[in-house]
């Protein structure tokens, strides 16, 4: 039998695995501050932001999507994707992923203040619930004329 959970450790379900993230990421040096503010920009994304954001998303892990959708753009196909563009939504949100300069999506190391740690967990799972309707839309525009282009950048044979 194990202990009941506080309600602080709630979102930190997965420490182990984010703990690994971020070691693997402070190794190769990708360290980026998060703080009250970081989390607060997030809370106040439009709807226009979230679009943009989720289609970067969704273009950065082409091939991931195009796994998951299997060729096709039903249902299930636009549920699977639109699971992965908000996982993807929550690292961002609690800091461990960004993108970088160039436009690519990685991993990072948080220095600074946990969402846990500035009260901001409540708010940042409301908010989640709130977006998840939009991305499942924007997958559903989306994944149609992501899968009919012929070739990704990634798989170009440079």
């Amino acid at each position: 039998m194990q202990p009941e959970r506080p309600k602080d450790i709630k979102n930190r379900s997965l420490t182990p695995v984010t703990d690994f993230i971020e070691k693997l990421a402070l190794q190769h040096g990708r360290i980026e501050p998060v703080d009250e503010n970081y989390y607060r920009a997030f809370l106040e994304l439009t709807q226009l932001q979230i679009e943009k954001l989720a289609v970067a998303v969704m273009l950065d892990q082409e091939r991931e999507v195009r796994r998951l959708a299997g060729g096709c753009t039903d249902a299930a196909a636009v549920h699977r994707v639109s699971e992965l563009v908000q996982s993807v939504f929550h690292s961002i949100s609690i800091g461990l992923a960004r993108f970088d300069a160039f436009g690519r999506l990685g991993l990072v190391s948080r220095i600074g203040l946990k969402p846990w740690e500035v009260d901001m967990d409540d708010a940042l799972e409301r908010r989640h619930a709130e977006i998840a309707p939009m991305i499942e839309n924007i997958v559903r525009r989306t994944l149609p004329w992501l899968l009919s282009r012929e070739i990704s950048q990634s798989e170009l044979p440079l």
